[in-house]
């Protein structure tokens, strides 16, 4: 089961990946907390599940709560430099 992503007025995350599988988007995370624990080590993971007309089922993986827009940048910027991909996510 997905869980929700951590969500409400002001709070950033990141998206570290969209995977096919909640088993790979697990994957994922841990992957990225063991390539970038000085980055993500203190954040929480939350996998969101959405269906993308045409596309299918996906397992989105985000990391926060991440203080303001500025943290969030600096986060994917850190995590960019070393080869993961990532998106800001802005409050919802």
């Amino acid at each position: 089961q997905a869980s929700r992503p951590l969500a409400g007025p002001g709070v950033f995350r990141i998206q570290i990946g969209a995977m096919r599988t909640e088993e790979e988007a697990r994957q994922a995370w841990e992957s990225a907390k063991r390539k970038h624990g000085d980055v993500i080590a203190t954040k929480t993971m939350s996998i969101y599940r959405v269906e993308l007309p045409e596309r299918g089922v996906f397992f989105r993986v985000y990391a926060g709560p991440l203080a303001d827009r500025d943290a969030a940048r600096d986060a994917c910027a850190q995590l960019i430099r070393s080869g993961t991909g990532c998106l800001v996510v802005p409050p919802s």
